[in-house]
């Protein structure tokens, strides 16, 4: 009984160190200017499948009215091993 118990919490606590890392990464850049307007979407994944799918980076710049993108970046938080969280930023003019 003791093997099992300390085995979940083995289990739990892995869990907990996973969840709590984010991960930043640009996606692309251009040769445009960089801008003062920054539009975000958010979505949500469920078991690696999108849950609220709001779009992607077509969606963030017309939501703040970029016409021309400078760079992009995601910003993805996992919550191994059912849900995740991504964000979708978009930087121009």
């Amino acid at each position: 009984m003791k093997k099992i118990t300390v085995f979940f919490m083995a289990i739990i606590a892995s869990c907990t160190i996973l969840t709590s890392c984010s991960v930043n990464s640009p996606v692309c850049a251009t040769s445009n200017p960089v801008g003062h307007k920054k539009g975000e979407v958010k979505q949500q994944f469920v078991l690696g499948f999108a849950w609220n799918n709001n779009g992607g980076i077509e969606e963030a710049a017309q939501k703040a009215g970029i016409t021309k993108i400078s760079h992009v970046e995601v910003k993805t938080q996992p919550f191994y091993p059912i849900i995740g969280k991504k964000k979708i930023v978009v930087y121009g003019e």
